[in-house]
């Protein structure tokens, strides 16, 4: 209604129906046939509240991000201008209140797809979850964060990260801040402990591989996902690999290279199983 107030046209669809399994396909076809009726359409609104994400914790995660990526999916296909802009309440730590964790999800999501995609990108609104009636859309009302965020998205402003609180109108912004030195009491490096480097092989991995070894560690697992060839070409990173650990070895270290990707539970359950005789 607040939309329709300021002269916008709007079509309220439901990309998710409680209690169906959840079906990124579906949701795909539904939204590029409600984008191709409604075209030429200015924008889709992907409203994620804690009404519209209730349930467990992990359905909330799993509706939400299927729901928005689906969307972001088909607008990147299609040739409409319509931009995708998602709304929350509480996604983000903004100010003193608590945060709804199971939608912060959708924030990390939503700057991939912007980077990803910035032809089909809106932005992201948070809403203020101390707001007791987000549908209330008055727009003689400035208090209300969902009415201010309308009219946000219809005002398509430069900003494409904010955040309402208390009725103020708060935005991303990098800070300076200073660090404390690490002090080297704070990591201790133990000669018979065993040191597991998740990207092990990757160039920072073997920056880490070098420090520890520096430090006084004397076993470590490089993690990789992929095996490493038996003879790589020479100058490539693969070669590269062999050679700082066939160094870290010249050194007294014991390095062990492990092939698992820490993303997978059966790679990791295998990687930390005893061993059979």
């Amino acid at each position: 209604d607040g939309l329709r107030e300021r002269g916008a046209t709007v079509i309220e669809a439901a990309a998710y129906e409680p209690g169906t399994p959840i079906d990124g396909e579906r949701i795909r076809e539904h939204v590029s046939a409600l984008v191709a009726e409604c075209a030429p359409s200015a924008g889709v609104i992907q409203l994620v509240t804690p009404e519209s994400a209730a349930g467990s914790f992990d359905a909330a995660v799993a509706i939400s991000c299927a729901s928005t990526l689906a969307i972001a999916t088909t607008l990147a296909v299609s040739e409409s201008p319509a931009k995708m802009w998602i709304l929350t309440a509480g996604a983000v730590e903004a100010g003193d209140g608590a945060i709804n964790a199971e939608q912060t999800p959708v924030w990390g999501l939503g700057r991939v797809i912007s980077l990803e995609h910035p032809e089909i990108w809106g932005g992201m609104i948070d809403l203020d979850p101390a707001d007791t009636d987000l549908s209330h859309t008055d727009p003689s009302d400035t208090a209300g964060s969902l009415s201010v965020a309308l009219a946000e998205v219809l005002a398509q402003g430069t900003e494409d990260q904010v955040a309402y609180r208390d009725g103020q109108r708060l935005v991303a912004r990098l800070e300076r801040t200073a660090l404390e030195a690490a002090s080297p009491s704070q990591l201790e490096i133990v000669s018979d402990r065993a040191y597991l480097v998740t990207g092990g092989r990757g160039t920072l991995g073997l920056r880490i591989a070098a420090w520890l070894a520096d430090r006084g560690a004397e076993e470590l697992i490089l993690l990789g996902r992929s095996p490493l060839p038996e003879d790589p070409e020479q100058g490539s990173h693969a070669a590269k690999v062999l050679s700082t650990v066939e160094q870290l070895r010249e050194r007294g270290v014991r390095v062990h290279l492990a092939d698992a990707d820490v993303a997978n539970f059966t790679d990791v359950e295998q990687l930390f199983a005893p061993s059979q005789p």
